[in-house]
C-alpha cells in the first residue's frame, strides 16, 4: 500500500475585510533568493511574505522611523570598520535575518559601548528646545523610566507572539519584526525571564499589565537607591501582589515566594497581604 506525502501547509496572506488587489515586480534574483529562504523558514507562502514585507516598510513612515534607520547604518558601519563581521569578498552588510558570524553590538562589550555613542549622538543632535524638562511641566523625577517601560512593554508583546498563532491586526507588524530578530526574543532577558520562558507565562492580559506597572515601581526605587532593591514606591499590598505575580509568571519558585513574604512582612511590620 503505497504511503501518503504529508505535506507541508504554509500560510496564506491574512485576510481582511478589504479585496486584495494582484501586484506584480521584477526583483534582482537576490532578493527573491532571501524571500524565499524566509517564507520557508515561516512556514508562509512568498506572497505572504512578501506582503508581510511590504506592509512593515510603507507602514513605518514617520521621522523616528526614519532617524532610527540611519542610527541603524551607523551601527552596522561600526561593525563592519570593526572587521568581524563579513559577508564574503564584496564585504556588503548582510541582511538581519542571516546568521551573523563574529563580533556584533549584541554580543561585543566594546562594539554596544560604540553602539550606545551612536544612539546619544542622534538624540543629543536632535533634542528640543528648552531640555531638559522641569517639574513644573508635568514630569517628575524619575520619569525618564517611562520611555523604559514603553519598549519593555512593546518588546513583551512581540516575544510573546507563537508561529502560526491566528493575529489581530495589530500584532501583524510586531510579528513581522520578531521574525526578522530571528531567536534574539527567545533569548532576551525581559522582567527575569527570556521570551521561551514569557511565553509559558501563566498570567492573563490583565495580570501581566498589573505586573509591568509594579515593575517598573520597583525598577525606580532601585534607581533612586542602588543599594536598596526595595519596594519603597510600593505600598505593603503591592509588593506582596508583586511577589505572588513573580511566582505565577515563574520568574521565581513558590517557596522563594514564601521566603519573600516573610522578609516583607518584617520590612512593613505587617503582611499588607490579602487573605488567602
Amino acid at each position: 500500500m503505497a504511503r501518503r506525502i504529508k505535506r507541508k501547509v504554509l500560510s496564506r496572506a491574512i485576510r481582511t475585510k478589504e479585496k486584495t488587489v494582484a501586484l506584480s515586480c521584477r526583483p534582482q534574483p537576490k532578493t527573491k533568493e532571501i524571500l524565499e529562504t524566509i517564507a520557508h523558514r515561516n512556514g508562509r507562502t512568498v506572497s505572504a511574505e512578501a506582503t508581510e514585507w511590504l506592509e512593515l516598510a510603507l507602514s513605518g513612515r514617520s521621522q523616528t522611523h526614519f532617524i532610527m534607520m540611519l542610527v541603524a547604518d551607523a551601527i552596522d558601519g561600526l561593525e563592519l570598520m570593526h572587521g568581524q563581521k563579513r559577508n564574503g569578498a564584496s564585504g556588503e552588510s548582510p541582511p538581519p535575518w542571516s546568521k551573523v558570524k563574529g563580533a556584533t553590538w549584541l554580543n561585543n562589550p566594546d562594539l554596544h559601548h560604540q553602539a550606545r555613542g551612536a544612539v546619544n549622538a542622534a538624540f543629543e543632535l536632535l533634542k528640543p528646545k528648552g531640555y531638559p524638562p522641569s517639574p513644573t511641566d508635568g514630569w517628575n523625577v524619575g520619569d525618564a523610566g517611562h520611555g523604559k517601560a514603553a519598549f519593555e512593554v512593546i518588546w513583551d508583546h512581540m516575544r510573546r507572539l507563537k508561529p502560526g498563532e491566528k493575529l489581530k491586526p495589530h500584532q501583524r507588524r510586531l510579528s513581522a519584526l520578531r521574525a526578522g530578530l530571528g531567536k534574539l526574543p527567545d533569548k532576551a532577558v525581559l522582567w527575569g525571564q527570556t521570551g521561551i520562558e514569557a511565553q509559558r507565562s501563566a498570567l492573563s492580559d490583565t495580570e501581566r499589565e498589573e505586573f509591568i506597572e509594579l515593575s517598573r515601581k520597583r525598577h525606580l526605587a532601585r534607581e533612586e537607591n542602588e543599594a536598596d532593591p526595595s519596594y519603597r514606591r510600593m505600598t505593603p499590598i503591592e509588593a506582596h501582589r508583586y511577589v505572588d505575580l513573580s511566582a505565577k509568571a515563574g520568574i521565581c519558585t513558590q517557596a522563594e515566594a514564601d521566603l519573600l513574604h516573610q522578609e516583607l512582612n518584617k520590612k512593613f511590620g505587617t503582611s499588607g497581604r490579602a487573605t488567602q
